[in-house]
């Protein structure tokens, strides 16, 4: 049976977005998602290939390298002054000589520009953190692992390895969604375990930053429960309903522009 224009773009619409998730599919898992044969889902990938946004290989696809480049760089000017102000309140709590695991993420970005002065140990996913942290004071330890080309850090087996390895004393950790029903949720599956097991080793304070637009939104993978973290860090901008019920589960929450402008 001959497919519609519209349900055909609905497709291509969606295996791109999962592209942009997932860094690269198979076509195989694609054809069995979608119900359709292998053919069309290649002629869906040619299709995306000749539009410039996908890079095809034998057996799948993965997202274009400057686009997936431009899409974590436009992230990193969204709600920039709200996650400036989340770096630097955030990074006024870790004092020196602490250990402190960091995940991937445009906000963490802000809180590690802010510690580029201070005596740490970082254990970090997060392929970014090198280049920041270049003639710092901290000691960085980067777990290495598969690259993910969208959220620009390492993940898989060979990453939670070495997480399994080390204790740290503080957690600060980037989210796509926080919900007081739902808890922590993102859009990568692989990033699930690396956010669980870095809350597992640590010994400390385990604080979530996070700027207002991600209080409230649930996505497609759950990483931990409401109750795994201590501190929620964001800012006024949050929908206040679901700050209150995020206190009400137990969640200390701080609004970084309020507290930086007392």
């Amino acid at each position: 049976m001959k497919q519609s224009r519209h349900v055909i773009e609905r497709r291509r619409t969606c295996i791109l977005k999962m592209l942009k998730e997932n860094t690269q599919v198979q076509v195989k898992e694609l054809s069995d998602y979608f119900e359709v044969s292998e053919l069309t889902i290649r002629r869906d990938l040619e299709f995306l290939e000749a539009k410039g946004e996908v890079t095809r290989f034998f057996g799948g696809a993965k997202i274009k390298e400057n686009n997936a480049l431009q899409k974590f760089e436009e992230k990193t000017v969204i709600h920039r002054e709200e996650k400036e102000a989340i770096g630097e309140y955030v990074a006024g709590l870790v004092k020196e000589k602490t250990s402190v695991f960091m995940n991937s993420g445009t906000t963490v970005l802000e809180v590690l520009k802010n510690l580029t002065d201070k005596n740490i140990v970082l254990i970090t996913n997060n392929a970014f953190a090198g280049r920041i942290l270049e003639n710092s004071n901290c000691d960085l330890l980067c777990t290495g692992g598969m690259f993910n080309n969208v959220t620009k850090s390492y993940l898989g087996e060979f990453s939670t390895r070495l997480i399994e390895e080390i204790f740290a004393e503080m957690a600060i950790m980037g989210v796509n969604g926080i919900s007081a029903e739902y808890g922590i949720t993102t859009s990568a599956f692989q990033e699930t375990t690396i956010f669980s097991m870095m809350l597992e080793r640590c010994r400390g304070l385990k604080i979530v930053v996070t700027d207002g637009s991600k209080v409230g939104r649930v996505k497609n993978y759950k990483s931990v429960d409401i109750g795994r973290i201590d501190m929620l860090v964001t800012t006024s901008a949050a929908n206040p309903d679901e700050l209150e019920k995020i206190r009400n589960a137990g969640v200390e929450v701080v609004l970084a522009d309020e507290e930086l402008s007392k």
